[in-house]
This record gives C-alpha cells, structure tokens and sequence, in this order.
C-alpha cells in the first residue's frame, strides 16, 4: 500500500509524449463518455505513475483490464472524501482479479492495489463498513455481479462471512442477496451485513403448530450485500487526516499537491496489511477467496448435484411451512401427543439453569443454549416412545414410584444402552468445569448439569429442567436441551428431550422418552448434510438407540417383579430419500408432497 504524490500531467500529456503505448495500455486509460468526471481524474493520475514506472503491462497481464463504467463511488466521511473501487477483469478467465480502491480529496489522490489472491493481509473480521479480508471478498462479489452477471458464489475461507469467527477454512457455498442500486453514476455504499428477520405467526392452536398448519415463531438470518444510494458526486472534499483505509498522501490534477510520501511509488508495489494479522491455519491460503458461478453445471449445481434453484425454493417453502419435509400420515400420529410436543417446542430452561450457562460462558468461554424456537430452520424429527407399567418393580427391595423410577432411570441411562453401541452419557468433564458431582446429585438438586455424549459426532446436553409434581397423575420428568460447548461445540440440530413418568389415574403408570429438533442450519445447510449425519441412515441409528433404551428398561421393569409393554410409537421426521430426488429435479415440489401423502 503506498501513497502517491501525483503531478498535474494529464492523460492527453501522456499520451502525447509517448509513440510506443501499446494499445493495451490506451485502452486501459481511456474512461467510456458519460462517466463521472472524478473517473478521468484517477485514469489522469495512473498516466502520471505509468509515464514513470511503465508498469501497466505488467497489471493487463496479471491482473486484467480496468472496467471503468462498473465502478463503485462511495462516500468516506462527512468532510465529502471519496472513494472509488475500480475493478480489474480478465475477460478470458471470466474473473475479477484485482482492485484499485482510490481515495479522493481535496489535496489530491491516493491508491492502494488490492488483489484477489491477497484478501488474507487485511486480517478477518464481521464488523460492517470496516476495511477487512470480508470487505475484499463483498467487493469482488458485488464487481462479479456487475460484470459477469455472477449471483452464486463458494466462498473457500471459513473465516469469511462467519458471524462466529470462525479460525478454521470450511468451502461453503454462498447466495448473497446483492441489492443493486436504482440509478448509476450516483454515490453508493456496499457492504456485506449479517441481518436477522424475525417472523412471529400469532393464532396458532397447540395442534395445529405442531402439524405444520401455521408458520412457526421464526428466524431468518442470512449475509446481505447491500447497495446503498446516495447523491451523485464528482469526489474531492475539504482535506481531512485520511482513516485507516488508505494512507495519507497524494494530489493530482483536482488538488494543489500532497505530502505523506516524497517520492512517489507505483502503487505495483507490495501494500501493507491492515489490521491484525490473521490466525494461523490449517493449509495454505486458496489463490482467491470467492469462486463465482461461471454459467453451466457450476452455477446451477452443488458439489452433491443438488439444483441451487430448488435449494431456493425449498427455504422459500419451508418457511412458510416448517414441517414441509414431515409425512402427513406421520402428523396425524403425532397429532395424538400435541400437547406434549407444543410444551417442548416452547419449553425454555430453568432460571437457574440460564444463570449457571450465562456465568459459564462469561468465565470459560462458548457455552450457550441451542433453544427450538430460535433456530429459523424446518422440523427434522418428532418422536415419543411409551411404555405401559401395570405393576411398579421392585429397587433395591423397595416397590418405585413414578418419582423413585424416573430418578434410577436418569443415573443408571448407560445401563439400558442397547450394546454394541458406542453411545454413552457421562458428566461434562472439561478445561474446569466438572459436573461428575451434580450430575449425580439426588432429584431436582441435579438440575443444571451438563451431560456428555459419546456418539459419532458427541454432543453436549444440559439437564435443563427436572420436576417433581404434587400428585401422582401429574408427570415426573426432566428435560435435556441441546447446548454448544467448548468441548463438543454447537449440534447441527436444536432440540429438546424429555424423560418422564406419570399416572392415568386408574392404578397403571407411563414411561416415555420423547423429543423434538430443528436444524440448526438452513435449508442449503440441510442439503449438505444428507449425506452426513442426518441422512435416514443418522435417523434410524437415533431411533435404535431410543428404542433399544426403552425395550431394555421395560425388560428391567419386568424382570424385577413388575409389569410392563410397550406401546406405539409416534416418529415423524424427513424423508430424505424424496427430499434429495426433489433437490436433483427428479420430481417437483408438488409430487413431493404428493409422496409424503400431503
């Protein structure tokens, strides 16, 4: 990054005084008509640099030619200093390469030179209008829509466009919503802003939520690219200390001289970082931080073959409608336990439980609560598994009840784990925090504990709720709820399972295991993780593992002097066999539900 002192040649002088300019080079210097003045008074200055340097051969080759009339003019500060973002595209690769961010005032011009390749040395972070690596990549998204026409992107560095500050690289795909401005020529701002939309659906019955008949309370969040108007300007302002963006320095043809830098230096030459340096990471910095889609298979497709145009329209559906995905016949199952699951759909955890994960994360780190109701995603699964006890067993010699029962179920859950299976639940035991003491703690005292899970990807639970009723017929439980932690980090579902005991009132008693989860992720995410852990497969493992739980502690009931039997089950969940036929237009939306008798 380097400032430059500009002199009060013109191009036309430049020109003039040179026989052998390539055209090329001409080319590159010559602003279409009808553009704004201030465009002349940079391509004047770059003649000036390039008179001495004769280094724009060198920038055509590497990097490609200016596009003057996709220029982006934005204003800086109050004192009216401009900046310009000038793309450079290479045609022939179909790319936005580089970008001459030029910073017009009074006193004259200043010009960093931003490649593609080097988004890196501007360091990471999400805070809107700040000069970083995201800000580099919204550019080069913003010029390739104006340019190419490109809408789709894959974003190949995880650290951009992450709200959570994410240190590791994770390709992702990337659909901006890029809102162009209503005239050209005016000043603009661009940035890339993580905005949230909240959608509250009011006059919902506890069954109709459940089946789908309404829309859920939800959440929609995405990356915006905004463009924002303002009015047109020619540039210059009244001569300020220049920010953080760009160095100080510069005059030129507009302005009366400049100072910073007394020699001046093409702007070829390497810049400076700005901001911290980033973090290491785990292979080699990718030689652009943005991949457009390019037209064909590319555009149109993901890496598993699923249509970016059906992803679009699956999140568009689904949120009018967060249990699309559910066979209906399915619902009607569930239906019969809508109280249950519109209770755990809006269940929210104990205040002494929110004050322990508050003070958790304020003192280790990442510990926070993965409720249902703030995820904006669709229903992945509703489940209920119940037995019949006709005769309470005996523990210990003592005949339980539906409180003493539940509570040896709780401590000795691993025992009902139907083997070979690796799953198994232990008190969250990490970087200071140990809860083998809570955990094992009588009753309600155990509330607020934190479970680990050992499974395929583990997980992380806390005891979230656990009530003890006044009488019989009311239901002994306690609650888990999915949690991000600094050991086993954020689920990718968001969910809430009970475990409870309650009395019909006619001598017989009910144990179930029920749940409810949403994904975390949204509809693309979802795409994306068929084939992973919640493909039919990933389900049907959860169900094994919640039905081998329940035949096991039935078959304890009656082999210690008690009477019990299963009884129906009600599952709900996608069918991501369809799901994925929808997503390679192998069927429509419409047979779609037709399949899921809808």
């Amino acid at each position: 990054m380097t400032a430059l002192l500009i002199n009060s040649c013109s191009k036309k002088e430049y020109l003039s005084n040179r026989n052998d300019t390539p055209e090329t080079v001409r080319k590159f210097l010559t602003v279409p008509e009808g553009n704004p003045p201030v465009l002349q008074r940079i391509s004047d200055a770059i003649a000036t640099q390039e008179n001495q340097y004769h280094f724009l051969d060198r920038i055509i080759q590497t990097n490609g030619m200016a596009v003057w009339n996709k220029v982006i003019v934005m204003p800086v500060n109050a004192a009216g200093d401009t900046l310009v973002m000038l793309p450079f595209a290479d045609s022939a690769a179909r790319a936005v390469k580089a970008l001459l961010a030029c910073r017009i005032t009074r006193k004259g011009i200043e010009f960093m030179h931003i490649q593609a390749k080097d988004y890196e040395l501007y360091g990471f972070g999400n805070e809107p209008h700040t000069f970083n690596a995201t800000f580099v990549a919204t550019q080069l998204m913003y010029h390739h829509y104006r340019i190419f026409g490109d809408t789709t992107f894959k974003v190949v560095d995880g650290r951009l466009f992450n709200h959570d500050n994410a240190t590791h690289r994770l390709p992702r795909t990337f659909h901006p919503l890029i809102k162009s401005p209503a005239q050209r020529n005016a000043r603009t701002t661009v940035s890339a802003v993580y905005e949230c939309i909240g959608y509250v659906q009011t006059g919902c019955g506890e069954l109709r939520r459940v089946a789908g008949d309404c829309r859920y309370e939800t959440e929609d969040c995405k990356w915006v690219i905004t463009i924002m108007e303002t009015d047109a300007t020619n540039g210059g302002g009244t001569g300020t200390t220049p920010g953080s963006t760009l160095p100080g320095g510069g005059g030129g043809s507009g302005g009366s001289g400049g100072g910073g830098s007394t020699v001046p230096s093409p702007w070829l030459d390497p810049h400076l970082p700005i901001g911290p340096q980033p973090p290491p990471v785990y292979m080699d910095p990718p030689v652009t931080p943005i991949l457009p889609g390019s037209g064909g298979e590319f555009l149109l497709k993901d890496e598993n073959g699923y249509y970016y145009e059906r992803l679009n329209e699956l999140e568009e559906a689904l949120n009018a409608d967060a249990t699309l995905l559910l066979a209906c016949p399915e619902l009607q199952h569930v239906k019969q336990h809508g109280p249950f699951f519109q209770q755990l759909y809006e269940f929210q955890p104990m205040i002494q439980v929110i004050n322990r994960v508050n003070s958790l994360h304020a003192t280790y780190g990442t510990f926070a609560f993965q409720y249902l109701t703030q995820t904006h995603s669709l229903v992945a699964n509703s489940d209920m598994f119940p037995i019949k006890i006709t005769t309470m067993p005996e523990i210990n010699k003592v005949t339980a009840t539906n409180e003493t029962l539940l509570e040896y179920f709780r401590l000795h859950i691993n025992d009902f784990i139907q083997r070979p299976s690796i799953v198994n639940f232990s008190p969250y035991v990490h970087n200071g925090v140990d809860d083998t003491q809570l955990w094992n703690a009588p009753y309600e005292n155990s509330i607020g504990a934190l479970v680990h899970i050992n499974m395929p990807l583990d997980g992380t639970v806390i005891e979230s709720s656990y009530t003890s009723p006044s009488t019989a017929t009311q239901h002994y439980q306690f609650t888990f709820t999915t949690m991000k932690t600094p050991l086993d980090g954020g689920h990718p579902v968001s969910g809430n399972r009970r475990f409870g005991t309650w009395s019909d009132g006619s001598g017989s008693s009910y144990f179930y295991i029920g749940g409810m989860d949403k994904y975390t992720t949204n509809a693309i995410a979802l795409a994306s993780g068929i084939k992973g852990l919640f493909s039919t497969t990933g389900y049907q493992d959860a169900d094994k593992l919640w039905r081998g739980i329940i035949d096991n502690f039935a078959q304890f009931i009656n082999d210690n002097k008690g009477v019990a039997a299963k009884q129906t089950d009600s599952v709900a969940r996608i069918n991501f066999e369809l799901l994925e036929q929808y997503l390679k237009k192998e069927i429509t939306l419409e047979q779609l539900k037709q399949e899921l008798k809808c």
